[in-house]
This record gives structure tokens, C-alpha cells and sequence, in this order.
């Protein structure tokens, strides 16, 4: 082969990798970032933009339990850690697909104990887009159906209570 030949294959070479690595990149970058929000979502800390949440998993895990309220608590617990994976959950999938809305916990942006409303999304501003507020319910077991046979009789009780009027 002779020299030109085989440096314009060189440059072929060259300009394949770079290409291959350029797309390649940016699929790493999007799946690491939908990666961090799982991680997150445990620590409560975002150390590439210094944010802490409210409370992370590991927060959660390690609240205290009042032993007369055992049963309450646990389930609180559990509502707040569906809370915080639905946040991750979502914001991972909206990275991977390239859609810049974020989910965020109403406990997380300063509006503690709203109860209207648990999760929100921002656009990509950082504003809360309109009518995007969700409350969240996890229902689980109870204390006096811990077998959870009548679960949906109570969730519809529930619904149709003053309450969630």
C-alpha cells in the first residue's frame, strides 16, 4: 500500500472513532445523569449542583420510630420513600428521552407540608408548569386489615371521604 493510501485510511480511521465516541458520549452522559437521580434519591444530596433534598432514603430509613405509633410511622415512612422514588423514577426516564421537565417534591422546593400537593414539575426554566401538581397516596397494608384483603374497599372509602373532596 502506499503512503497516501494508507494515511487517507488513517483519516478515515480517525474520523470514524471520533464520531463513534461523539454519539457514544452523549448516550453515556444521559444514562449517567438518569443514574445520579437513583443515586440521589438515596443520599439526598446532588453533589454536581450542590442541592440537598429534604429528605433522601437514607433519611427516611433512619427516622425515629415512636413505638406507640409504630404502625403510623411505618407507613409515613413508606409514603415518603414512594415520594422519593417516583421523583427519581421519572426524572431518570425524562433524561434518558431528552425531555428537560423535572419532577420535584413540593417538600424539596420550600413548600413543606402542602396538602394539595406532593410532586410538581418544572420546566426547564426551573418554573412549576401549571396544573403539573400531584398528591400522592401509598396504600398499603393497615393495622386493622393486615392482610390487606378489603385494600380497595378502604382506598374508595377513602376517595369518597370530605377529605379528598
Amino acid at each position: 500500500m502506499r503512503k497516501k493510501e494508507k494515511k487517507k485510511g488513517l483519516v478515515f480511521t480517525n474520523l470514524k472513532n471520533a464520531t463513534i465516541s461523539g454519539a457514544s458520549s452523549e448516550v453515556v452522559q444521559r444514562y449517567g445523569s438518569a443514574v445520579k437521580e437513583h443515586y440521589m434519591s438515596y443520599t439526598g444530596i446532588d453533589n454536581e449542583f450542590g442541592k440537598h433534598l429534604k429528605k433522601g432514603l437514607k433519611d427516611v430509613a433512619n427516622s425515629k420510630i415512636n413505638p406507640n405509633y409504630k404502625y403510623n410511622n411505618l407507613h409515613q415512612q413508606a409514603g415518603f420513600s414512594a415520594e422519593i422514588k417516583i421523583r427519581a423514577k421519572e426524572n431518570a426516564n425524562n433524561i434518558i428521552s431528552n425531555i428537560k421537565e423535572t419532577i420535584v417534591r413540593t417538600d424539596d422546593i420550600g413548600m413543606v407540608n402542602n396538602e394539595y400537593s406532593d410532586l410538581v414539575t418544572l420546566d426547564s426554566s426551573g418554573d412549576i408548569i401549571k396544573n403539573s401538581e400531584r398528591q400522592v397516596k401509598f396504600i398499603g397494608n393497615s393495622e386493622s386489615d393486615p392482610s390487606g384483603i378489603y385494600k380497595s374497599k378502604r382506598i374508595l372509602q377513602s376517595l369518597k371521604s370530605r377529605k379528598f373532596a
